[in-house]
């Protein structure tokens, strides 16, 4: 493996991390506007809506699974791309670990 070359394209993998991150931002905002209708759905549902109960119900369901699984790894996905282009181009072969298949 000493003898294996690593080619990358430091500024397109970079282009990479910067757009995994404009994503993590717009679930960020997904997270917010959801919190924005939880709190407007709560505030009609007590006067016998129904429906807003149905859609808080599915908002509660669907709003951990985007802030918890959804940013959290596109952030992670991004800092692990953005890392392996510094250990690429300190030339530390390391890096290439997260491009190459494990064996």
């Amino acid at each position: 493996m000493d003898d294996d070359e690593f080619f990358m394209d430091p500024d397109g993998v970079r282009n990479i991390a910067k757009i995994l991150d404009g994503v993590a931002d717009f679930f960020t905002v997904v997270v917010k506007t959801l919190d924005g209708m939880l709190a407007i759905l709560k505030g009609t549902a007590f006067i016998g809506r129904v429906g807003g109960a149905v859609w808080i119900a599915f908002i509660e369901l669907i709003k951990p699974f985007i802030e918890e699984h959804l940013v959290e790894k596109i952030n992670e996905l991004s800092s692990d791309v953005s890392r392996a282009v510094d250990m690429h181009e300190g030339k530390d072969v390391e890096g290439s670990r997260f491009f190459t298949p494990s064996s």
